[in-house]
């Protein structure tokens, strides 16, 4: 399927803006964003309602084809910063969500466009962007401040907020192990073997740390999914197609496995003055009133499955003659480098798994 081009998606989207939201609309402007490769995204100026009013918006629309994952469920997303609208989490409004494909090919769903700023990951904020023009106390806020909406989520009451559905059929761990088996699976299935994966996942299951309380996972906590206003502050929270319920470290974990693969991973020193690994937790644990003592085992969860994200990226990547099949982008990434580190310093090894 080809994705729809903007001149096919204005008519569409403006009609289906004045029938749910009443009054007339046209949309002003339309465009993708830079960055993205999972969801398609674009950004849009739209008037509309019963006293037409500009707006700016965000659609996203389900991937057309083969995408980064195996399954995709836009409806969760929306679900999910629907239930959170009420929350000290700070998530986009929404505009509606649409599951019939006839609309503008795919399902889609809108939300409001906040204003602020993203920390850019390519090229890796370590290198170059606004995060490194701060001063010192003004990067720790930031950093601090994606710590502490981490930790937000960890102590939402799920149930309360209508996300029961989203509890798994059995171990919150043993389930996320399984879809991360199940994951590498698929995408060995559309490359070659990842025998450094597997070996990670064999050790992951004998050491599986007992069930503990069940959290709401955000899925993808990272500071590039962030949008910060002019005071450091958290405005946004964005992307939750990783949304589940799964156990409270697991978004602290992925937090740092995230900003080390993007510095270590690729031989680049760490921005300076970026908060340590240690005041991260310290902060993370005020935050949340939760323990961080099994937070290794995570970090090897969450660099496993970034290393299987960035194999089947680079697939997609070769693929589609974004990069050059002898650059084998499928392991020569910062998720698989952060793997091999995080296995090493835990004594990962072939006989450490039998």
């Amino acid at each position: 399927m080809q994705p729809p081009q903007a001149q096919d998606i204005a008519p569409a989207l403006a009609a289906w803006l004045a029938r749910h939201h009443g009054g007339s609309a046209r949309i002003l402007e339309l465009r993708p964003p830079a960055q993205g490769y999972s969801n398609e995204t674009w950004l849009i100026d739209a008037e509309f309602g019963a006293e037409p009013q500009r707006q700016q918006l965000v659609l996203r629309l389900a991937p057309a084809g083969s995408g980064l994952f195996p399954d995709y469920d836009l409806a969760l997303q929306y679900r999910v910063m629907a239930a959170l609208a009420d929350s000290p989490v700070p998530v986009p409004g929404l505009y509606g969500f649409e599951e019939d494909a006839s609309v503008l090919g795919r399902p889609f769903y809108l939300m409001r466009r906040i204003e602020g700023r993203v920390p850019n990951e390519n090229p890796q904020y370590h290198i170059q962007g606004w995060l490194g023009e701060l001063d010192a106390g003004s990067l720790r806020r930031h950093w601090f401040a994606g710590i502490e909406t981490a930790a937000q989520i960890a102590r939402i009451d799920w149930r309360a907020h209508g996300l029961d559905t989203l509890a798994p059929g059995g171990d919150p761990v043993a389930v996320q192990l399984d879809e991360l088996a199940a994951f590498l699976t698929w995408t060995e299935a559309q490359a070659r073997p990842y025998p450094l994966i597997r070996r990670a996942l064999a050790w992951l299951a004998a050491h599986r740390p007992a069930s503990r309380r069940a959290a709401l996972v955000w899925g993808d906590a990272k500071l590039g999914n962030l949008i910060f206003d002019d005071a450091g502050r958290v405005a946004a929270a964005l992307d939750w197609e990783s949304a589940h319920i799964g156990d409270v470290l697991e978004d602290l974990a992925w937090f740092l496995v995230l900003d080390r693969s993007l510095s270590e991973g690729y031989a680049v020193p760490r921005l300076a003055h970026l908060p340590s690994r240690e005041e991260s937790i310290a902060c993370w644990e005020a935050a949340s009133s939760e323990s961080a003592a099994l937070l290794p085992w995570f970090e090897l969860f969450a660099a496993a499955r970034l290393a299987v994200i960035m194999a089947r990226l680079g697939t997609l990547f070769t693929a589609r003659g974004w990069v050059a099949p002898e650059v084998n982008m499928d392991t020569h990434n910062g998720g698989y480098a952060v793997l091999a580190l995080t296995m090493t310093e835990m004594g990962v090894t072939e006989q450490t798994v039998c």
